[in-house]
């Protein structure tokens, strides 16, 4: 995934058929490390509007995961 975001960076942020992006998808399939190695790349990617308008971070706030929804709020308060 990181390859062919390294040579297409806008694929981060392109939907899906579906309406998600490659960091909803790592989060609704429970892909922490890959959540993290997008934020490295692109802090604004937490922000990215999916399906329904949805965010990867109200995706953390559904599911509960306070961890990872502290390290989200540091890299990108914006996204509140």
């Amino acid at each position: 995934m990181m390859e062919t975001i390294k040579l297409r960076p806008t694929f981060a942020r392109k939907l899906n058929q579906g309406g998600f992006s490659p960091m909803h998808l790592a989060l609704q399939n429970d892909r922490t490390q890959a959540v993290l190695r997008l934020l490295r790349f692109d802090e604004g990617l937490v922000r990215v509007k999916g399906r329904k308008d949805l965010t990867p971070l109200h995706h953390v706030v559904q599911t509960g995961n306070v961890d990872l929804l502290i390290k989200l709020l540091k890299v990108c308060p914006e996204a509140i």
